[in-house]
């Protein structure tokens, strides 16, 4: 026999030996440890992971929203038919903390909606651009602000996306400005607003020295009923006033309203005034279908040298009637009739058939 023969069993035997040793402790003390440590670090890694996700959604309460309004329309009288986008807002709100919010709201649309060409063109512009702090019955809000003219009739009337509210449609004020404002809650049903802005608008910029101040009161009691009176005011040369009244009524399926608006020395001109009302109605069949209908009017005064209005080419009467359908939380379509009957004798009327959808996300 020879010492290979000897020592060859030896060998394997240690071979064996070292195998064993290999496959038990090896696993045991550094592969299982690691898959231990590996696993342990994944789930540290999650825990990390969610606690930062719910970091960021507490100190980071942001909010992106958007409204489209489309339509399609035919005129009775010349047979024209066209698709419309006429109006779409993009925006976002950041709650800072329990008392401070800040806004962004972009208004894609056209700026001068009196021409006749103002459709063909598209801007984008910004609507609101505002922060605005809430300590408990106060509220302070300054930036492009929303103005207090006709808020509450553009509520109750809740189809902005067919139809301005009356005073928006005959211009007797703008939705927002570029100011400050104050909102103070005397009572749960009662409260107060002041506001200070230029007086422009929020698509213009202040070029002179001249601010408007306005200011309402609101009464919303236990009843249905709603009572708000509203006056601003600007001065140059002359005093610009314009006012209004709103007395609404709003239950489970009915919202009606009737608002009453003048202005006077319009645009700084003695005695050269504007009036309007408008009355509507909406009545729930449904939680998903309603019918609605308006009438508003709008005229001026006579001048002692003049034998007719004096903005008689705009003066007039609307009508709008049709049904709503809400065809989803975010979207809801009418089909409605329109008109414009002026004043004027030598004026065309105008009748058109709208469809109107509303897109909010």
């Amino acid at each position: 026999m020879t010492i290979k023969d000897t020592v060859q069993p030896f060998l394997m035997a240690c071979n064996r030996l070292f195998l064993v040793f290999r496959h038990r402790y090896l696993v045991e003390f550094v592969y299982l440890p690691m898959r231990r440590l590996l696993t342990l670090f994944f789930l540290s890694g999650c825990f990390f992971l969610k606690a930062q996700t719910d970091t960021f959604k507490n100190s980071f309460d942001t909010k992106i929203e958007g409204t489209i309004f489309f339509n399609y329309h035919s005129d009775f009288g010349v047979g024209y038919n066209e698709f419309e986008v006429n109006r779409a807002y993009l925006g976002a709100s950041r709650k800072l903390d329990s008392i401070w919010t800040t806004t962004l709201l972009i208004d894609i649309g056209s700026p001068d909606e009196v021409s006749v060409f103002a459709q063909q063109r598209r801007y984008a512009y910004f609507r609101k651009v505002s922060i605005e702090g809430k300590f408990g019955n106060y509220s302070v809000f300054t930036g492009i602000i929303d103005m207090n003219t006709y808020r509450e009739s553009e509520k109750l009337w809740g189809k902005r996306y067919l139809y301005k509210s009356m005073q928006d449609e005959f211009r007797f004020g703008v939705s927002a400005d570029l100011g400050i404002g104050f909102e103070y809650h005397i009572l749960d049903f009662f409260s107060v607003d002041v506001l200070l802005v230029n007086g422009k608008g929020y698509n213009q910029i202040q070029s002179d020295n001249t601010f408007k101040l306005a200011s309402g009161v609101s009464w919303f009691g236990t009843t249905p009923f709603i009572i708000r009176i509203y006056a601003d005011a600007m001065r140059k040369s002359l005093t610009t006033i314009n006012s209004n009244l709103l007395v609404g009524i709003k239950t489970k399926r009915v919202k009606s309203a009737f608002e009453l608006a003048f202005r006077t020395n319009d645009k700084y001109r003695k005695n050269f005034n504007r009036y309007g009302y408008s009355l509507f109605l909406t009545y729930e069949i449904t939680p998903k279908v309603n019918i609605f209908t308006r009438y508003d009017y709008r005229w001026s005064n006579k001048l002692p040298e003049s034998e007719f209005p004096w903005d008689l080419r705009n003066d007039g009467s609307a009508m709008i009637g049709g049904v709503e359908y809400v065809i989803h939380k975010h979207i809801r379509a009418s089909l409605n009739y329109q008109d414009w009957v002026p004043y004027a004798k030598n004026l065309p009327d105008r009748r058109y058939l709208y469809c109107n959808v509303e897109v909010k996300f």
